[in-house]
C-alpha cells in the first residue's frame, strides 16, 4: 500500500509541476505576443511620423506639425514603456533579472554577473522587478515542486499578476 501511496504522490507532484511550467509558458507566450503587437505599432507609428516629417517639408509649414509630432512621439514612449514592462515580467517569470551595469540577463540566484562581475543586490530577490512589492507565494514554499537540481521556477502557479484585463 505504501508503493501505491509514493506513486501517487509523485504522479501528483508531476502533474503539478507540469500545470506549473504549461501555464508559465503560456503567461510568457502572451506577454511576448503583446511585445510584438506594440512594436508593430511603434512601427506604423514611425511610418506616420515620416509621413508628418515630409508634408512639413512639401508643404514648407503646416500649422500643427509640433502637436501632431508631439503626439506621436508620446505614443511612442508610451509603446515602449509596455514593452520594458512586458520584458520585466518575463525575466521573473523565468527567474532572471538584468544586471544594472552591463544589462546582461543573469538567474536570480546568482550573486556576482557572470558577463562583468558586478557584485548583485538582493534585495530583489523574491520581489516583483515590475513593482518591487514582496513575493506573496512565500508562504507556499513548501508546496512548490522543483525539477531536480535544475535552476527552478520559484512562482507558485498563479501566473494572474503578469496578465493584463
Amino acid at each position: 500500500m505504501e508503493f501505491f501511496e509514493k506513486l501517487g504522490n509523485v504522479a501528483n507532484k508531476t502533474c503539478k509541476y507540469t500545470t506549473q511550467q504549461t501555464n508559465r509558458l503560456a503567461t510568457i507566450t502572451k506577454l511576448k505576443w503583446k511585445m510584438s503587437d506594440c512594436k508593430a505599432k511603434i512601427n506604423d507609428l514611425y511610418t506616420e511620423l515620416g509621413k508628418i516629417v515630409y508634408e512639413n517639408n512639401v508643404r514648407e509649414e503646416m500649422d500643427d506639425f509640433e502637436d501632431r509630432k508631439n503626439e506621436h512621439c508620446k505614443k511612442i514612449d508610451k509603446l515602449a514603456d509596455e514593452i520594458e514592462e512586458y520584458r520585466k515580467k518575463i525575466l521573473k517569470l523565468n527567474n532572471r533579472r538584468q544586471c544594472p551595469k552591463c544589462y546582461t540577463e543573469i538567474y536570480t540566484v546568482f550573486n556576482y554577473c557572470p558577463n562583468c562581475g558586478e557584485a548583485q543586490s538582493n534585495d530583489d530577490k523574491g520581489k516583483d522587478t515590475a513593482n518591487n512589492e514582496p513575493d506573496k507565494n512565500d508562504e507556499n514554499e513548501k508546496n512548490k515542486v522543483s525539477p531536480g537540481t535544475d535552476i527552478k521556477n520559484d512562482d507558485n502557479e498563479d501566473y494572474s499578476e503578469f496578465e493584463e484585463a
